[in-house]
C-alpha cells in the first residue's frame, strides 16, 4: 500500500481548488464505512471499500460495528473505529521537501493514527481537531475517543510501526482554557466541554 501511496506522491492543495485532490486511499475496512458527503468533483456519496479513493474535504462515517484505516499521502495512516466521524480539512503535502500541512477534524467515536512524514517535519504541521480541543501532533502514534458529549480521552501510544521511522514524539491537547503536554508513552488527558485538559 504504500508504494501505491509514493506513485500517488504529487502536491495536494487544500482551500480554494475546483476540484476535489485525491490526498489517499481507504484501507483495511470492515462493516460499513459510508462518505457522508465530499467537496466538488471528489467521490461519490454512499458506501466506500477498500481501496476507494479518499478526497480533500470528504466526510468519513464509520457504523457502530466498522473499522477502518485512511492511508494518505506523506503515509499518516488513520485508523477509525466504531461510530467515528472523519473530516478532511487540508492537506498539503511537498513530496521532494515532505512539508505542507494537515487538519482533520474527528466529531465522534474511536480513532488510532500513526502520524507520517508532515508530522516529522514541524510541531505546527499536522493538527486534529476535536469537539472540545485540538491535538497538535510531533511525530508520534495516538489513540483516543470522542464521546456523544463532546468530551475527549487521549493517550499518547508511543512511536508507530511505518516507514518513516517515527520517534517516540509527543502531543500537545489544547483548548480556550489550557493546555497540557504529553510526552510518555502511555500517559494520558481527559478533556471535558469547556474546562482545560486534565
Amino acid at each position: 500500500m504504500v508504494s501505491l501511496l509514493s506513485s500517488m506522491a504529487v502536491i495536494i492543495i487544500s482551500g480554494g481548488a475546483t476540484a476535489a485532490e485525491l490526498i489517499g486511499v481507504a484501507a483495511a475496512l470492515r462493516g460499513e464505512v459510508i462518505r457522508v458527503s465530499a467537496v466538488n468533483d471528489g467521490g461519490a456519496v454512499g458506501p466506500i471499500s477498500s481501496g476507494t479513493h479518499i478526497f480533500l474535504g470528504d466526510e468519513i462515517e464509520v457504523a457502530p460495528d466498522g473499522r477502518m484505516q485512511v492511508m494518505l499521502l506523506d503515509e499518516t495512516v488513520f485508523t477509525l473505529g466504531s461510530g467515528a466521524r472523519l473530516i478532511m480539512d487540508e492537506f498539503i503535502y511537498d513530496p521532494a521537501t515532505q512539508s505542507g500541512a494537515m487538519t482533520t477534524q474527528i466529531t465522534r467515536g474511536a480513532f488510532r493514527f500513526v502520524s507520517g512524514k508532515l508530522a516529522k517535519s514541524s510541531p505546527e504541521a499536522m493538527t486534529v481537531r476535536l469537539p472540545s480541543a485540538n491535538l497538535s501532533i510531533r511525530g508520534t502514534q495516538v489513540a483516543g475517543i470522542v464521546d456523544e458529549d463532546g468530551g475527549s480521552r487521549i493517550v499518547l501510544v508511543g512511536p508507530g510501526p511505518n516507514a518513516v521511522g517515527a520517534t517516540l514524539g509527543a502531543i500537545t491537547v489544547s483548548n480556550a482554557f489550557g493546555s497540557v503536554d504529553l510526552t510518555r508513552p502511555n500517559f494520558a488527558t481527559t478533556i471535558t466541554p469547556d474546562k482545560p485538559p486534565a
